[in-house]
């Protein structure tokens, strides 16, 4: 997994962090392809554009085989690991959209403790039911995060705002 940051030199060690996971679309075997991440005017291209200030992005690649399926689900401990060794005082805060968004689940729920705040927009389903009740479980209104639908809002979830 390729990890693209974004950062300004002032005050680089004290901002918080915002981890960006990319949708499907993003994931590519090579090297060169990192860029793919600052698609669709998404958070790591804003930062380097100066738009987003006082926080360092951290947007990771995922690598895509073409003969699999790939999820979050296979990154999110090593992601875990890399935001505890090289952020380990900084609050976390993580987004992402479609498959992104559902790696932002799984990854709140490999390490809740250190993802601060989020915010999701239509997130990929889970692989099954039971892996969609307990991500989803843990978007009740008491979190500190935002889920937003678009097309196939889940029956359990009538707080959700549906696009």
């Amino acid at each position: 997994m390729r990890i693209l940051i974004v950062e300004s030199a002032d005050q680089a060690g004290e901002k918080p962090v915002l981890v960006f996971l990319h949708g499907k679309g993003e994931a590519s075997v090579y090297e060169y392809a990192l860029p793919l991440v600052c698609n669709h005017f998404s958070p790591p291209f804003q930062a380097m554009l100066g738009r987003l200030r006082d926080v360092t992005v951290v947007a990771p690649q995922a690598p895509n085989d073409p003969s699999t399926e790939w999820n979050w689900r296979d990154y999110v401990q090593d992601l875990c690991q890399y935001l505890a060794e090289h952020f380990p005082e900084q609050e976390i805060f993580a987004t992402g959209f479609s498959r992104g968004g559902l790696g932002v689940l799984q990854l709140i729920r490999m390490c809740p403790q250190r993802i601060g705040k989020w915010a999701i927009v239509d997130p990929q389903r889970a692989k099954d039911e039971e892996e969609e009740k307990k991500l989803l479980s843990m978007t009740s209104r008491d979190a500190h995060g935002w889920l937003r639908y678009g097309k196939g809002i889940p029956q359990n979830l009538p707080f959700a705002e549906k696009l």
